[in-house]
């Protein structure tokens, strides 16, 4: 956990301290690709909730069948 800690530590003073060579700062540029990590962590979210949430189905024997209606004697389809 403290690696974890000490590399983001780090990354932000990287960020923060060191101009960039162009006159655009690390800072600006972070910013201007801030909406490209940020729907990359929602895509990511959404993975691991749901698997979270399968998980705690699973572990607990949650009928999840019945609680969303699913008929188990028909095919199910796109439709």
């Amino acid at each position: 956990m403290s690696g974890i800690i000490f590399s983001l530590l780090a990354f932000l003073i990287v960020v923060i301290l060191i101009p960039d060579i162009h006159g655009v700062t690390e800072t600006e540029l972070f910013l201007r690709e801030l909406p490209i990590y940020r729907a990359t962590f929602i895509i990511t979210l959404i993975f691991f909730s749901t698997g979270i949430c399968i998980a705690f189905f699973r572990e607990y024997k949650v009928n999840y069948v019945y609680i969303f209606g699913i008929v188990a004697m028909h095919k199910l389809n796109q439709y």
